[in-house]
């Protein structure tokens, strides 16, 4: 997956987490940049699906995460 290739929503979501933009960090739940916006940004695509009930009830999840593909890490510093 190149992430040129990605939706123009989630490019800017990137452009402006490596740019530390306050009002984007606050839509996450904890600043993962608290001191400085990152160099790299790694993407990772995960598959998510509900756990059935017998799953649920032994492992206590709602959710089952399957990474699907993990991408390389990624700069706009040069």
């Amino acid at each position: 997956i190149d992430p040129r290739n990605m939706s123009p929503w989630f490019q800017s979501l990137i452009m402006r987490l490596f740019k530390g933009e306050p009002t984007v960090l606050g839509l996450l739940e904890t600043n993962p940049f608290p001191d400085t916006p990152p160099n790299f940004i790694r993407i990772t695509l995960c598959q998510y699906r509900f756990t059935d009930a017998a799953e649920r009830e032994r492992t206590g999840d709602w959710w089952k995460r399957t990474v699907v593909w993990v991408g390389p890490a990624i700069s706009i510093r040069r």
